[in-house]
């Protein structure tokens, strides 16, 4: 019975968990990034539509052709990528809890996508993406028009 001394080398299962972890935390950071850059793009695109319909209600002549602003279906679109999938809980203008949520839930899911080889990884969490957005763009557009 011989005790080595010094500190313990770590093992395969040590290593695993920790490359387990990275894969995890890199993917939620990504997806995180991702959500973020969107929304960011999406906002300023709400606003821009809300200074055209605002300088429509104001004129005086009818506008130029190429001057409309969002319809109904590209402004739910737009509001699904500025809120998030949580988005569609609130009616209102976009909260830090919305985002919070839509965060926590595209972390979750780049975390998990992250766990596959690459090659895959990137087409099945763009692919989940766009269709959780579409769901939220749906809800979203006939949310109004539905009475509960």
């Amino acid at each position: 019975m011989t005790a080595r001394s010094g500190p313990r080398q770590p093992g395969a299962n040590h290593r695993r968990s920790t490359r387990w972890q990275e894969r995890l935390l890199l993917g939620a950071i990504l997806a995180l990034a991702l959500f973020s850059i969107e929304a960011g793009v999406a906002r300023i695109a709400l606003a821009r539509d809300e200074a055209c319909r605002v300088r429509l209600a104001t004129a005086r002549v009818a506008p130029a052709a190429g001057a409309g602003c969002l319809s109904e279906l590209e402004l739910a679109a737009t509001n699904a990528l500025a809120r998030g999938p949580a988005g569609i809980l609130s009616r209102d203008d976009v909260t830090i809890a919305t985002w919070f949520l839509s965060g926590v839930l595209y972390a979750a899911l780049g975390g998990a996508c992250a766990q596959l080889k690459l090659r895959r990884a990137i087409p099945l969490y763009l692919g989940i993406h766009v269709f959780v957005l579409v769901v939220a763009a749906f809800m979203l557009y006939i949310g109004p028009h539905v009475a509960v």
